[in-house]
């Protein structure tokens, strides 16, 4: 009796130990935690706390969550539970953080309370889920002077991004003035605002609506002041901050003088050129349904850019095997459409080190080709990544992922796809540029005896060019379709969803030229989703070593259908068939066992990959159901080992 009224009364003080040394150890170290995950998801980065150190007035943080609606809903809606939580935490250490400058209010916004009108009101987005209920996961930021940012929506697929989200519209409301963007491009990326009056007036003749802008730029509109560029003069604004010059076709010598002294002057320049893009599509002219066969989709700024350093190859097409989307039915490794992963870019770059799934499509190749200025390679291929060089133009407009893969073989070193130039820069204009002087003419002061009577010569302005630079930067992207809305994202139940880190690599590159490195540290830092590489791998050596194989089987499955066919139409009824030939029918049956046994093998060749994936889905199972009882069961017989030991010790010594 007495001994189980000690245990029950060790059992009790070794629980208020416990708890008190919990409390005790939290409370001494103001509530740290360890953040065990990779990527440390739960932990702020530097550039957050950087962000949070410059906050000069309180900032609140109003966090809606429909909690007892998702929790009605259907397992669509109750997904997002852990997603809050997730949520929840992190702005918690932003409060902890910021020691009070930052304060956490939690709203679960019912229906038809006064919470909802207020989610509402300030741009929370609602999905009705019945009559009675209403989604809402949004986040809006207010300071004590009226100042306020919002998250209308957390969307599903930016998890990894939301401390950049929040760290965003924090330092949004704390900045005084938006750099301003200028956009230089032959395609209609900011809507009307892109198109010459003349344009919009042909178009609204024809009873059609100009296209919006592309998403990105919308984007970009939020946060800067983005303007489409008109060269009257050969000059850029000197309120532009960044210059983005967008596949470039067909540019006059005005425009690209401008750009040249834009970067003489230490201007930042973005290019994106393209060997062929996707977004760039013919007029359509019902007078002639052809006109747009021979459209050219390419572009390129090689007159600037081999002078400055960097050569973009735009007759070539960038492959990986190892990076290929897999598209259309049944699936297949279209090797033009690259997804690059995190090895695919500069580690040692603060730009892009932390970027992951950066999607291209038909990518160019950038070279190093002489210049004074520095060549950085920012993303690549992989290793065995290699060019393809079309054919024609139907190698381009109507592409066989099949017969790439016949064409093309694996390279031996990356092929790099966007780079960064810095430092010495010399114009390709030493001597300036003459244009024509549109000043009016002088009034006349001779009489008209002694003025001239031949005719007057055309007018000319010379301009003079600053001829180099030491602090040039410019930014190169061999490829168009990585900011167009059919790359950075994707359709989905709730609206336009950002995908990839195409979005990311653009925000990435304009705070890194406007020198603003604290959004950088947070906008790719963790992945929730990791691929499974080993995986990844196996499929690829599988397609590797069986896929010249399974195209045999098929030639010979469709070369063994097409003799069947011939066969079966040299008879026709029953009444025929004594008629027929022995020696035919037998060529029928044998060609039916050829397709039944060609089939069999390409089945067998198809599963050689399942096998290898399922056993190690099998390993990994029994690794997770029996590791932990494994080990229990060791710790176990070690103890029982030690007490055998020390009690034979003991055993001994009494002896």
């Amino acid at each position: 009796m007495k001994t189980a009224f000690r245990l029950i009364l060790a059992l009790i003080f070794v629980g208020v130990i416990s708890i008190s040394t919990v409390l005790l150890v939290r409370k001494g170290v103001g509530g740290a935690k360890i953040d065990l995950t990779d990527g440390n998801l739960y932990t702020l980065s530097e550039g957050t706390r950087s962000i949070l150190k410059k906050l000069n007035e309180p900032v609140t943080l109003k966090l809606y969550y429909s909690r007892v609606a998702a929790m009605k809903g259907p397992d669509q809606i109750r997904f997002w539970n852990n997603y809050y939580l997730y949520v929840r935490d992190l702005l918690t250490e932003y409060s902890r953080i910021s020691g009070g400058k930052v304060k956490l209010e939690l709203i679960d916004p019912r229906t038809y309370s006064v919470e909802e009108e207020e989610a509402i009101r300030n741009g929370i987005r609602r999905f009705p889920l019945s009559d009675d209920e209403s989604f809402y996961f949004g986040l809006l930021a207010t300071t004590e002077l009226g100042k306020d940012e919002t998250i209308a929506f957390f969307e599903p697929n930016r998890q990894e991004l939301v401390e950049y989200d929040v760290s965003k519209i924090i330092s949004s409301l704390v900045q005084r003035k938006k750099r301003t963007i200028g956009i230089v491009s032959s395609l209609p990326v900011m809507g009307p605002a892109n198109m010459s009056p003349y344009m919009l007036q042909m178009m609204r003749m024809q009873g059609r609506q100009p296209d919006p802008p592309w998403a990105i730029v919308r984007q970009l509109q939020m946060d800067y002041d983005v303007r489409n560029l008109r060269f009257e003069t050969p000059e850029v604004p000197s309120d532009i901050d960044f210059l983005m010059v967008i596949h470039p076709k067909n540019l006059d010598q005005k425009t690209v003088f401008a750009i040249d002294q834009y970067v003489m002057k230490g201007g930042k320049l973005m290019v994106f050129v393209d060997p062929h893009c996707l977004a760039d599509r013919p007029q359509r002219d019902p007078r002639n349904p052809y006109a747009g066969m021979n459209h050219k989709a390419g572009s390129q700024l090689n007159n600037l850019l081999v002078n400055w350093g960097a050569v973009v190859y735009t007759k070539k097409i960038a492959v990986d095997r190892a990076s290929a989307t897999k598209t259309g039915r049944p699936p297949q490794a279209f090797l033009p459409y690259l997804t690059l992963n995190d090895q695919c870019v500069n580690k040692n770059h603060r730009m892009v080190s932390e970027l992951n799934g950066i999607r291209m499509l038909f990518a160019g190749a950038i070279g190093r080709h002489g210049g004074t200025a520095e060549f950085t390679p920012l993303i690549s291929t992989t290793d065995i990544g290699n060019t393809w060089l079309p054919a024609d133009a139907m190698s381009l407009n109507m592409p066989n992922p099949q017969k790439i893969q016949e064409e093309v073989t694996d390279g031996t070193e990356a092929v790099t796809l966007a780079c960064m130039l810095t430092g010495k820069m010399n114009s390709i204009f030493p001597n300036g540029i003459d244009i024509p002087d549109d000043s009016p003419d002088e009034p006349d002061t001779q009489p008209a005896s002694t003025q001239p009577t031949t005719q007057p010569k055309d007018k000319t302005k010379h301009i003079d060019a600053i001829k180099s630079t030491d602090k040039g930067t410019v930014l190169v992207v061999a490829d168009v379709d990585i900011i167009t809305d059919m790359l950075c994202y994707d359709r989905s139940f709730f609206g336009m969803a950002q995908s990839g880190a195409n979005v990311p690599f653009l925000l990435n590159a304009l705070e890194f030229l406007s020198g603003s490195e604290d959004l950088i540290s947070i906008r790719s830092r963790g992945r929730f989703l990791r691929p499974f590489t080993v995986i990844d791998e196996i499929e690829r050596e599988s397609d590797r070593k069986t896929q010249k194989r399974i195209d045999a089987v098929n030639a010979k499955i469709k070369a063994s259908q097409k003799r069947l066919d011939e066969l079966g139409r040299q008879g026709a009824t029953e009444q025929d068939v004594a008629l027929l030939e022995a020696t035919v029918i037998e060529e029928r049956r044998k060609a039916q066992a050829e397709i039944t046994a060609a089939n069999r093998e390409l089945r067998d060749l198809k599963s050689v990959r399942r096998e290898k994936v399922e056993a190690i889905e099998w390993k990994l199972r029994a690794l997770n159901v029996g590791a932990a009882p494994a080990i229990l069961l060791l710790i176990a017989i070690v103890l029982w080992l030690v007490r055998y030991f020390q009690a034979k010790y003991y055993a001994a010594q009494r002896a």
